[in-house]
């Protein structure tokens, strides 16, 4: 510290500086995104006579959670690979290829989701 700077000042720094080193330390929150309930509308829709229980409802959650973690992170390092900063459709195409280990899940879930994004985008007559 220069020597110009008072005794008062260079308390208020190291609290300053304190201050931001607890804040800096403590620990964040992280997001929990929970599937729960359009898990439980879509079993409704599908099958009404069937119940589920908040445990079983936890663990569909997590697995949900996991595969679409993983198809992220793949279509992530796809667009890097791409030189892009954005993730588009092809790479989540790609993405779901190589979580699905390319096998007749991964085709089907593809189609699937691209059936539905149609049915989604295309306007409807009234």
């Amino acid at each position: 510290m220069p020597s110009h700077v008072s005794l008062k000042a260079t308390r208020k720094l190291w609290r300053a500086r304190r201050i931001i080193i607890k804040s800096s330390k403590k620990k964040r929150n992280r997001l929990k995104l929970n599937y729960a309930v359009y898990i439980w509308q879509v079993l409704n829709e599908v099958l009404p006579y069937i119940e589920i229980t908040p445990k079983a409802l936890e663990i569909l959650n997590v697995f949900l959670n996991y595969i679409l973690e993983q198809i992220a992170t793949e279509a992530s390092k796809q667009a890097q690979c791409n030189g892009e900063s954005k993730i588009n459709t092809i790479e989540i195409q790609y993405a779901v290829l190589q979580v699905y280990q390319r096998g007749d899940l991964a085709m089907h879930s593809m189609w699937a989701g691209l059936t539905a994004l149609r049915k989604y985008c295309t306007p409807q007559d009234k």
